[in-house]
């Protein structure tokens, strides 16, 4: 017997079976490890046909050649389902879930006119054999294997590949019975957990990336409407005439103090800001006060800062108006509805129409919500 890269304790099972059979025929095994891969033509010329050669020169025994977990160069394989012996199950799920395509099973239709597939019980392809070369490729690796719990079965296993060999050889042999044990549901069972739950994973992985260009596309209709916001403002910024125009117009109203543009805010000093609410049939006029607007032409922000009194509001005691959403005595308002009209009017310069809308807006309240409600501390004037 003779071994080409083979160092490994489980050895032992295979060397005592091949030993039998050779003081039992005329025959020499030469075992190989093939590294789960394909062998290729050049390792069968310079590596193993030298050995082969040496065994037919030094005696009259057959070489037999045995490739423990390789598989022909060239041949065709075809997902399935493997051989369902336990040493074999561990290897068969670890290669579905690594995608080796080395423990698939060899469909035997697609086998070399010199390549007989070596068949278990149940016609579950395990090994190939090259009957013009006499090498016996074993499709598994069977010395990684548990040696404590499954060196019976191993053997058995084993005896029966061996005794396969032997037959297509026209030797007289009595095949061993492997027992397969009928496993082959609970591992198809497995097999189809297994991809299940990669389908799941997929799923998941797929509304991941279904949220992701979402989210992208909405940040698109964002950039694109900034952009044509920012395009709008240099247009209407490069017309100095149109922005002189605009600031006249507003400090034209009766209801205006004065107003300017000064770092980036349009600043709008009011007149008396008063708001009229029918409670219960009675008119109420609420005196609110003077209040100085400023408007962020960039960010679109508005301030309403109250220059004669504060009051009680949602947040805290120094509101500037009942608008009054700020936390920190900024006086930044709760636009509301207008939110969405501002930015519009302030990428197209439209300053004077921007002011009537916040004029109105500052002199209007729903007292039905929270905010609005806080109204009713500020002062009211006599009709």
């Amino acid at each position: 017997m003779k071994f080409i890269n083979i160092e490994s304790d489980p050895l032992d099972i295979l060397t005592t079976t091949c030993k039998e059979l050779e003081d039992e025929h005329k025959v020499e095994f030469i075992l190989s490890y093939g590294f789960a891969s394909p062998i290729s033509p050049d390792y069968i010329n310079d590596v193993i046909f030298p050995v082969v050669q040496e065994v037919k020169d030094s005696s009259d025994r057959l070489p037999l050649t045995v490739i423990i977990g390789g598989h022909p160069f060239g041949a065709e394989f075809r997902t399935a389902y493997p051989p369902v012996f336990s040493y074999a199950k561990n290897y068969a799920l670890q290669a579905i879930r690594e995608g080796i395509g080395f423990f698939e099973r060899v469909d035997p239709s697609t086998a070399g006119e010199n390549i007989q597939p070596i068949l278990s019980p149940s016609n579950a392809v395990f090994a190939e054999l090259d009957t013009e070369k006499n090498i016996l490729y074993v499709l598994y690796n069977i010395f990684d294997i548990d040696i404590e719990t499954d060196t019976s079965q191993i053997s058995t296993i084993v005896g029966y590949l061996i005794d396969k060999y032997l037959l297509y050889l026209g030797f007289s042999v009595s095949i061993r019975d492997i027992g397969e044990n009928n496993e082959s549901a609970g591992f198809i069972d497995q097999i189809k957990g297994f991809y299940e739950k990669r389908n799941k994973d997929t799923n998941t992985e797929i509304s991941v990336v279904k949220h992701d260009i979402e989210n992208l596309q909405k940040t698109l209709f964002q950039k694109v409407r900034k952009f044509k916001e920012l395009q709008h403002r240099i247009e209407a910024y490069a017309n100095a005439d149109h922005l002189e125009r605009e600031l006249k117009q507003i400090i034209s109203r009766p209801d205006v103090l004065w107003a300017d543009i000064k770092d980036d805010y349009l600043l709008i000093a009011t007149e008396r800001i008063h708001i009229h609410k029918k409670i219960r049939d009675t008119l109420k006029i609420f005196d609110i006060g003077n209040i100085m607007i400023k408007v962020n032409l960039n960010t679109s922000e508005v301030y309403f800062d109250n220059l004669t009194q504060r009051r009680q509001g949602v947040f805290h005691s120094r509101a500037s108006h009942p608008h009054d959403a700020s936390s920190d005595g900024s006086c930044r308002m709760c636009l509301g509805e207008i939110a969405y009209y501002i930015p519009e009017l302030i990428a197209d310069l439209e300053l004077s129409a921007l002011t009537e809308l916040l004029l109105n807006y500052a002199r209007s309240v729903n007292i039905a919500d929270v905010a609005g409600k806080t109204v009713f501390y500020w002062p009211t004037l006599e009709k």
